[in-house]
Parts: C-alpha cells; structure tokens; sequence
C-alpha cells in the first residue's frame, strides 16, 4: 500500500490525489510514500506538508489516499475538513448600568480554527455621546485552537437611558477575513439607597423638614 496526501481548497483547488497524480509542491502536498515501510511516525500517518499554503476565506480539507499501485479498486480515502481562521465572540447580552458608574463588560473570544491567532477587539455605542467605553479598542494575547482569550472593558452610563454596544471583533492572522460582531443592549438600573452618599441623605432629609413645614404652615 501506498499513501499520497495533499492540502486542498475550494479556492485554487491545489491537488486533489484521488483523481491527479500529485507531485512534490511545497506547501501544497507531501511526497507519496509506502505506508508498509518508514518510521513509525510515517506509519501512524506522519505525513507533512511543508509550509501549507492555506485558503482562509475558503473550505480546506487534507485529502490522504491509501492505494495499491498493483490493484486499482483496492483504494481507501480520508479527508478532514477544517478552517486555518475561524473564531467565535461571546458575552452577555444584556449589561445594566446605574448613571456615573462603571460596569465591567467581559468579552470572550474563542479560537475556532486551526492555527494560532489574535484579535483586534473594539466596542462601539450607538448613542456614543451617552455613554464612556474604556478602552475603546485592545488585541487579545495569542491563543491557540480551542483556547479562550478575555477582555474587560469598563463601560460609564452618562444618562439615564438605553444604548446598544457594538463589539467588532477581527484577525491579526488574516486581514481579509471579515470581522464577528456582537451587539449588547445596555439598560439603566435605578439607584439604591447604599449609593447614595451621606450629603445625598442630608438633602433629602432637608426636603422634607422643608415640605413639613409648609405644609403645617398651610395648616394654621
């Protein structure tokens, strides 16, 4: 039996070794090899393609074909698809935020795809007047596949009213690739009596003796 493998994308096709003979094309395929001889590497499938040449905006697959030069119906075919870039962005969908004080928002960006990779990660509002993000952009450390990388971004109410964050979050890998992008639906919360501070009380109480007496006034 013998194996030939390639890298393959929907893009430039590369070569497909099911139905080409392929060659020795760096970053493209490996040189075919006999899967009875060799180190067991080779043997466990130790097939290397030297600096694969990726399509990241297209499907890829490694294609491997075992066959026997002797027999051309004894053929078996492997293929993986996968994606060189590919993540996913994660946080809550909702934040409340009392008017003047922080909120720490978290995003979480988890790498989906195949190679390491880091991401430009920047936060935007809708009604940006109203409201403080900071910081208003950062990169993630890098991470690799199936890793989670976070970020926190402090995020002031001015007013007291709705806004919508938008999170736009792009590949240092791939500059092409287009961007994820997330939106968060920011809501006021009303104060309670612990944030209020002791000349806040003060006034308050100041109000009522004030209404209390004309009141009483109106009275007599």
């Amino acid at each position: 039996m013998k194996v030939k493998c390639s890298l393959w994308n929907s893009h430039d096709g590369n070569c497909n070794p099911e139905t080409q003979s392929c060659g020795d094309v760096r970053g493209k395929t490996c040189r075919p090899y006999d899967a009875s001889q060799g180190t067991d590497s080779i043997k466990r499938g130790g097939c290397v393609v030297d600096s694969p040449v990726y399509a990241f905006q297209a499907e890829n697959k490694i294609y491997c074909v075992f066959y026997d030069p002797e027999n051309s119906n004894l053929k078996t075919i492997i293929n993986h698809d996968f994606k060189p870039i590919d993540f996913d962005v994660r946080s809550a969908g909702k934040i409340i935020a009392t008017v003047g004080a922080p909120v720490d928002l978290k995003i979480d960006v988890v790498n989906k795809g195949l190679l390491p990779d880091s991401y430009r990660m920047t936060l935007s509002a809708s009604n940006p007047n109203t409201i403080s993000i900071t910081p208003s952009a950062t990169n993630s450390r890098v991470i690799s596949s199936r890793a989670v990388d976070s970020a926190i971004f402090s995020v002031v109410s001015l007013v007291d009213q709705t806004n919508e964050i938008t999170v736009n979050v792009k590949s240092n890998t791939c500059s092409d690739c287009p961007p994820k992008e997330i939106t968060i639906n920011l809501q006021p919360g009303l104060l309670t009596l612990p944030e209020f501070s002791i000349f806040g009380f003060l006034q308050i109480i100041a109000i009522a003796t004030i209404v209390y007496f004309l009141l009483l006034g109106k009275k007599k």
